[in-house]
Parts: structure tokens; C-alpha cells; sequence
């Protein structure tokens, strides 16, 4: 295996290819201070050996970070999507949709679960579901802040969250 490596001494920031030995690129790694780092794009790539993307990751001084996309990508040798993964400050987060989503090679959709901050969490339904090949739910799981709830202790504690916030609301007082 052949290493190229080039110092960007305005960015602080190492990057390292590696190839095959037939000349094709294996990876790529931006790093600073050891770290993978890169604020423009993924500090870390990696090819197949018939040079279709493999993975990409985003990172920034070392933490799984992005906050306008996935910070992980996963692909099968066809191109298509594996998995892909919303992190901020190295920990699963996203809020308009699920933080982690397994395919199968053919694009349908394997598995899903909701984080924030790091914790299995949605108020809205299921925090995690998988399905079959042919798209039968196979498995539906609540979750609230980390915890795994049953459908009627979900239902109670969301409600009680609301009437929380709806009473806190109700005390806030404006001068």
C-alpha cells in the first residue's frame, strides 16, 4: 500500500492518502493535532477498490460532527445507501427526522431510530422500527429520553410532559 500524506500549514491540517497497490485511492484522512478534523467537507473517506465511495465521515477537532446532513455515510459497492447518521459533538442528534437509517442494498428501508442528545428519544411515535425486505414491520419500539416504554407508558408520560409545559406556560408572568 502506497501513502501520500501533504501539511496545510494555513489550516493546521494533515492530509493522508492511502492507495492500493493497483494505484487506485483507498483512503483519505484530514486531521489536526492527531484528531480527524475538517470544517469544508468529510475528514474521512474511504474507497472501494474499484473506487466507488465506501464510507464518509464528519468530523471536527476529533468529534462525529455536522449539522447540515448526515456526519456518517455508509454505501454498498453498488453506490447505493447502507446507513447514514446525524451527529452533533459526537453524539447521535437530529431533530426533524431519525438519527440513524439502515437500507438494504436495494434502497428500502431496514431500520430507523429518533436520538436527541445522544438518547433514544421521539414524543411523536415510535423512536425505533424495523422492517422486512418487502417493508413489514417487524419491531416498533417507544422511547422517551433513553428509555424503552411500552405504547400506554409512552402515551402517559407524553401527556404528562404536556401538561408540564402547558402549566409552566400558564404561570409565566409578563411585566
Amino acid at each position: 500500500m502506497n501513502v501520500k500524506s501533504e501539511y496545510i500549514a494555513e489550516t493546521d491540517v494533515l492530509i493522508v492518502e492511502e492507495y492500493y497497490f493497483t494505484g487506485a485511492l483507498r483512503s483519505r484522512h484530514h486531521s489536526r493535532a492527531g484528531d480527524p478534523h475538517r470544517e469544508d467537507g468529510p475528514a474521512v473517506e474511504k474507497f472501494y477498490a474499484d473506487g466507488a465511495l465506501e464510507s464518509r465521515e464528519w468530523y471536527i477537532d476529533g468529534q462525529l460532527h455536522r449539522e447540515d446532513g448526515p456526519a456518517y455515510e455508509e454505501f454498498y459497492i453498488d453506490g447505493a445507501c447502507r446507513v447514514r447518521s446525524w451527529s452533533i459533538d459526537n453524539e447521535l442528534h437530529r431533530e426533524d427526522g431519525p438519527a440513524v437509517e439502515w437500507f438494504y442494498n436495494d434502497g428500502t428501508l431496514m431500520s430507523y431510530r429518533w436520538h436527541y442528545n445522544g438518547k433514544p428519544h421521539r414524543v411523536e411515535g415510535f423512536a425505533e422500527e424495523q422492517f422486512s425486505i418487502t417493508g413489514g414491520r417487524t419491531k416498533a419500539t417507544y422511547f422517551l429520553d433513553g428509555d424503552e416504554l411500552s405504547e400506554e407508558e409512552h402515551r402517559r408520560r407524553v401527556t404528562l410532559r404536556k401538561l408540564l409545559l402547558k402549566n409552566k406556560s400558564d404561570c409565566d408572568v409578563s411585566l
